[in-house]
């Protein structure tokens, strides 16, 4: 009988020590799942905090990007109406002859500054500003007039072409008369031709020039009617959509 109490005891000792043990574990457990509980709801808290400060920051960087974008607008904008102005009431402040005689006309310069207009850049247009000032082009209009017609103008050249060609007319009668015919030649050469398109790249650089010389002044009415005539022969006879690029082009670039 000591024996099966001695052994009983033991048994309800192990039953007792084992039962510790469960509620030690579950206690850490739950300790455990508390404090990873805890961990969580502060990690969501930080993650929110910082969602929110990237938020802040977001609106702070596309409201910093929307200002510079009003003020960059807002310049091209002022300058492009002073150069407007500018070309406008060229007739009224071209140079007289005593002018010219004072600049260089030497035909090595002259033809080698026209040539450069055949492949301008907007690169140069500090240097083709500062050598054309120096130069007396008055023999050599209808070659420049034909440079930039004919040359390989690229879209992101078509800012310093325009800018070239208000200072072709702020100096010389001629100028505008004489490159007006030769943008529509052009259009007129290659539109005429039934069997293929004509040139989609040299349309896009032509056309937005075109545009940038009639919303900077160089070019009046006639300027005008003429753009609205060629962008109808492009979108009439355009059944394959092929001029498409080059009506975009303008609307992307001239349409402020």
């Amino acid at each position: 009988r000591e024996a099966e109490d001695a052994a009983r005891a033991e048994r309800l000792k192990k039953e007792q020590e084992e039962e510790r043990l469960k509620k030690e574990q579950e206690e850490k457990a739950k300790i455990a799942a508390e404090k990873a509980r805890l961990e969580e709801e502060k990690r969501q808290e930080e993650e929110k905090i910082r969602q929110e400060e990237e938020e802040k920051r977001r609106k702070e960087e596309e409201k910093r990007h929307v200002k510079e974008l009003e003020e960059d607008i807002g310049r091209r904008l002022v300058q492009k109406t002073a150069t407007r102005q500018m070309n406008l009431s060229a007739k009224d402040r071209r140079p007289d002859d005593s002018f010219f005689k004072k600049l260089d006309s030497t035909v090595k310069k002259n033809t080698t500054f026209v040539k450069k207009l055949r492949s301008i850049t907007e690169q140069q247009r500090d240097s083709l500003s500062a050598e054309f000032s120096s130069l007396n082009l008055t023999k050599y209009i209808q070659e420049a007039v034909n440079s930039f017609a004919e040359g390989k103008l690229k879209i992101a050249d078509v800012s310093c072409a325009a800018h070239i060609c208000g200072l072709f007319h702020q100096r010389y009668t001629d100028f505008a008369k004489l490159l007006l015919p030769a943008i529509e030649k052009v259009f007129a050469d290659g539109l005429s031709k039934d069997e293929k398109p004509g040139n989609v790249t040299q349309y896009r650089a032509t056309l937005r020039l075109l545009g940038e010389l009639v919303i900077s002044g160089v070019f009046d009415q006639a300027g005008l009617t003429l753009l609205h005539h060629i962008v109808a022969m492009l979108i009439n006879g355009d059944k394959e959509h092929t001029y498409l690029p080059v009506v975009l082009t303008l609307c992307r670039h001239c349409g402020e």
